[in-house]
């Protein structure tokens, strides 16, 4: 059967932003979209599984948002309104299921829509995909996205892919995987951000205005600029990667050093390195951050990263001065344990409140 419609046909009369031309056009097994609101991530997603479906005939991809309201209204719709209906016509041998949310395309690709909120992992399990890509991937968990990645067996493609997209949410599982900042990134991953203003020109021309004036300036770093350091319940509002971030440097002598330790067993143990210069800024240089270790080996640690420094002063939570009693009635303290290995921290102030305050 000869194609309804060429397959350029399709992005002749779109205007692409860069960021979405780089999403589609990268060959990376898979990507991440990130960005503000209004910024053209759905309707790279939807372009990204439309190309897929076409350019690899007989492909089978699923397309999937957290709730199926948001899924219908949302995705769905903007699939539809790029989606040419000749592709997916009984007269061109096209199938368009609405109760079982089922695609067939003209030439043998499938989709499936999904929300992800209510589906069985042994639905996932049973699925052969070529290709995923999931819509507001930071309202959903990492497990979907593992049990997704492990559907990635159509062996008929000769290439397979899962893509996201995504508004910033803080640095969450999202972040981790994908960020180019992240140490845990996945090597075979790509990565692209945008902004509500780089769409400017497709938006009402009141939009941002409106927002501006009625989002707080943390709200419009993450929902306009699209920055990862702004999250639900942050404490530092303050926080900017241009004012807070520097290159390394050299810590000159003469300036203080101290240490900080939270103590954690089943939560993490985090201990920072800062270093105090003569106008009284603190630089945090080095840190330590674990869960599930004991004492000895968070101290082993603190003294490698602490060889050949002249440290000050070393502070502890003053919780880990209380002491428990074993079986055999010998009472001991986290703190008196650090002692044991040769770290000597003394208790910090515990007064939250000023703590914060102090730091703001």
């Amino acid at each position: 059967m000869d194609t309804p419609i060429q397959k350029e046909s399709i992005f002749s009369n779109i205007k692409l932003l860069d960021p979405q031309k780089k999403f589609l056009l990268d060959n990376h097994p898979y990507e991440l979209f990130s960005g503000g609101f209004g910024s053209g991530k759905t309707v790279a997603l939807v372009l990204k599984a439309i190309l897929l479906s076409q350019m690899m005939p007989g492909n089978f991809g699923l397309i999937g948002r957290l709730t199926y309201p948001e899924l219908r209204d949302t995705t769905q719709k903007t699939f539809f309104d790029f989606c040419p209906p000749d592709w997916y016509s009984q007269e061109h041998g096209g199938v368009w299921n609405k109760s079982e949310n089922y695609l067939k395309l003209y030439n043998g690709s499938e989709i499936i829509f999904r929300h992800l909120d209510t589906i069985s992992e042994k639905e996932l399990l049973s699925l052969n995909l070529g290709w995923f890509g999931i819509d507001q991937a930071e309202e959903t968990s990492e497990s979907i996205f593992q049990i997704l990645q492990s559907r990635l067996r159509k062996n008929e493609i000769e290439r397979r892919y899962g893509f996201l997209i995504c508004n910033p949410s803080g640095h969450n599982w999202l972040w981790h995987r994908f960020h180019p900042e992240s140490k845990d990134r996945m090597g075979d991953s790509f990565y692209v951000e945008s902004t509500t203003y780089d769409n400017k020109a497709n938006l009402p021309e009141d939009y941002i205005r409106h927002m501006e004036e009625s989002y707080s300036p943390e709200m419009v770093k993450r929902y306009l600029f699209g920055s990862w350091d702004i999250f639900e319940g942050q404490v530092f509002t303050e926080f900017d990667k241009r004012v807070h971030v520097i290159d390394p440097i050299e810590i000159p002598d003469g300036w203080d050093r101290l240490i900080s330790i939270d103590h954690g067993l089943v939560n993490p143990t985090a201990v920072i390195w800062g270093a105090i210069d003569h106008d009284g800024n603190m630089f945090i240089y080095d840190e330590h951050y674990e869960a599930g270790k004991p004492v000895s080996y968070h101290a082993k640690k603190i003294k490698e990263k602490s060889r050949g420094q002249e440290i000050s002063l070393t502070v502890i939570d003053p919780s880990t001065q209380a002491k428990t009693r074993e079986k055999d009635g010998f009472p001991f303290s986290v703190i008196q344990e650090y002692n044991d290995y040769g770290i000597y921290p003394v208790p910090g102030n515990n007064d939250v409140s000023a703590s914060i305050n102090r730091i703001k």
